[in-house]
């Protein structure tokens, strides 16, 4: 008999892409010899293709989305060439915008599903569990759970005993969302206490967040910021002793790949990005106006103050719980 073909459409961003890994799994479970094509975009490719369990990735060039109309019109054609014609069993977009659907228009899927209606995903409740809901088809009144998947990442050596600390980041292609993001000034207090303990720190970061470096001017941190690619980035997040992080990227790249975390929330609740097994390894900063994010826009605030007060002895205090320092 031919294999059950699935289309996971996924652009982004490599937090959204962790927790859709659960997709993976969740059709396999049904359907143990499918094959998975996933639809990314260039910005989480190399993430997606650690992923154990998927056997096709296809590419968009997603810049084009932050662009202008004539790009996205451009964005869209592109999907629609590369899936013109091709046959699925299923086809899922894990998206609640209904634009994104219209890119597997070109293909031919005998069902569909997307995020959105019964499929969710609900409020509160962990995203990787309504990726493997969506994927199984269950509506809300099902609560399931389906391990990540699984990866071929192998530990850096360059941050082996380190504690890594994510000062910038909070944005993806299409928007930045700086009010989730902890103080730079609370991370270098961070730093600090690290260091007189003798404990190697280290930065991470994307190339937009090269200029944190003048921060920690006369500490003994070492810095990936902007010198690593997604590929590399993932094996310094392996090797790495923990990650302290707010809301991020490298925040869900660190628990998929099994690295302690300490994870920082105010405007998002840890629920809905956590899973279960780890959200003891949060600090949320549980104010009366959080959270204020309904998963595209904040309310209106012009500072985070939910964030600020997430103190870094705190942050201290959950790594000595952990047992991660001393």
């Amino acid at each position: 008999m031919p294999k059950y073909k699935v289309l996971i459409v996924k652009i982004g961003a490599l937090g959204d892409a962790v927790m859709a890994s659960s997709m993976i799994n969740a059709i396999r479970a049904g359907h143990q010899d499918a094959h998975i094509t996933w639809l990314c975009g260039e910005e989480i490719a190399a993430l997606v293709k650690t992923f154990k369990g998927v056997d096709e990735i296809i590419t968009l060039n997603n810049k084009l989305l932050a662009g202008n109309v004539l790009n996205k019109i451009k964005f869209v054609l592109e999907s629609w060439k590369k899936l013109l014609g091709r046959r699925y069993d299923l086809c899922l977009t894990g998206h609640s915008d209904s634009r994104y659907r219209l890119l597997s228009k070109t293909a031919v899927c005998k069902a569909r599903r997307h995020f959105g209606g019964r499929f969710g995903p609900l409020p509160g409740r962990y995203h990787g569990t309504e990726y493997a809901r969506l994927a199984l088809g269950h509506d809300h009144s099902v609560d399931v759970s389906y391990a990540l998947a699984e990866t071929t990442v192998a530990p850096s050596e360059a941050s082996k005993g380190m504690i890594l600390l994510l000062p910038g980041g909070a944005r993806n292609i299409m928007n930045s969302d700086g009010l989730r993001g902890w103080p730079v000034s609370h991370y270098k207090k961070l730093a600090e206490v690290l260091l007189s303990r003798s404990v190697p720190v280290g930065l991470i970061g994307g190339p937009d967040d090269v200029w944190l470096e003048d921060e920690f001017i006369g500490l003994p941190v070492r810095s990936f910021i902007g010198k690593t690619t997604v590929s590399e980035l993932l094996e310094v997040i392996a090797g790495a002793s923990a990650l302290v992080s707010h809301d991020s990227g490298p925040m869900h790249m660190a628990y998929l790949l099994n690295t302690p975390l300490v994870a920082l929330f105010g405007p998002v609740m840890p629920q809905s990005r956590l899973p279960y097994c780890i959200r003891e390894s949060a600090l949320f900063a549980g104010m009366p106006c959080s959270p204020c994010y309904d998963g595209r826009n904040y309310a209106g605030c012009s500072s985070n103050v939910c964030m600020q007060s997430v103190l870094f002895y705190e942050t201290i205090k959950k790594l000595e719980e952990m047992k991660i320092i001393k």
